[in-house]
């Protein structure tokens, strides 16, 4: 009889991995628009102020809009009072902040699909053990003390103090942003005829006040 031959049977591929469709990132909701107020301007585009005194705005009158607010200190030119125009004393224009962009969905693109590899796995090299470096110590600077609280003095009778015989030309005037009216009015030319006492020694604002 036929000596059989003996048969080698073909290597088997391993399978091939299906490719994924990474999920698509979801948007977040969109902010809702946040109510903002903001102060009315005149007719012309410049800022409010009192009558015809420029520069006695809706800052100035913070805190006094029952003394400032009303008709009778009304914009000479358009007769617009502090409390329509000033957002603290309740007026204002209230408009709304545009909502914040959503995310668009991101989709990862598929992965390459490997080919079999036919060579035997390579021995992955030993890592050699590294020294560990010493921790570097960083120094904290001390934090410095809180400021004193600092408040405004008064005149000797409790009242609030203001410059010369001028009442209502306090502290808070001369302390309004870009005026550096405490360099003009807070010597002691300006100081209050009653007591002396002037505004760079009263005024927080003008490096004066009683600390802590």
């Amino acid at each position: 009889p036929p000596t059989p031959q003996p048969t080698t049977a073909a290597p088997t591929p391993p399978p091939t991995p299906q490719p994924t469709t990474a999920a698509p990132q979801t948007p977040s909701p969109a902010t809702l628009p946040t109510a903002v107020c903001i102060d009315k301007a005149l007719p012309s585009g410049d800022v409010w102020h009192i009558a015809s005194n420029a520069g006695f705005g809706c800052e100035y009158i913070t805190g006094r809009c029952a003394v400032f607010g009303g008709g009778i200190w009304a914009h000479a030119g358009t007769g617009m009072t502090g409390r329509e125009a000033c957002c603290v004393c309740g007026g204002g224009v209230v408009a709304s902040e545009p909502p914040k962009a959503t995310l668009e969905p991101i989709t990862t693109p598929l992965p390459a699909t490997p080919s079999p590899n036919t060579q035997a796995p390579t021995a992955a090299p030993t890592p050699e053990p590294s020294a560990t470096a010493e921790p570097t110590l960083t120094p904290v600077a001390a934090t410095p003390p809180p400021e004193p609280a600092c408040t405004d003095a008064r005149l000797p009778g409790g009242g609030e103090w203001h410059m010369a015989t001028q009442v209502g030309y306090g502290c808070v005037w001369l302390g309004v942003p870009g005026t550096a009216r405490c360099s003009r009015f807070g010597g002691a030319l300006w100081a209050h005829r009653g007591s002396g006492i002037s505004g760079d020694a009263a005024c927080c604002v003008c490096g004066g006040g009683e600390k802590g």
